[in-house]
């Protein structure tokens, strides 16, 4: 998805799926922190 371009409706219906996925942000981009949430998985490791 990544074409230089943003298509946050994609990514939204993709998230809604359950697809992970990592991408760059833009510098332009503006976001907004809602919260940090730290997970621990059954063999300790923090996701």
């Amino acid at each position: 998805m990544n074409r230089g371009y943003v298509d946050i409706a994609q990514f939204q219906r993709c998230t809604e799926e359950g697809v992970c996925h990592v991408t760059k942000m833009k510098k332009s981009l503006k976001y907004e922190v809602l919260e940090f949430i730290t997970y621990v998985n059954a063999e300790g490791l923090v996701i």
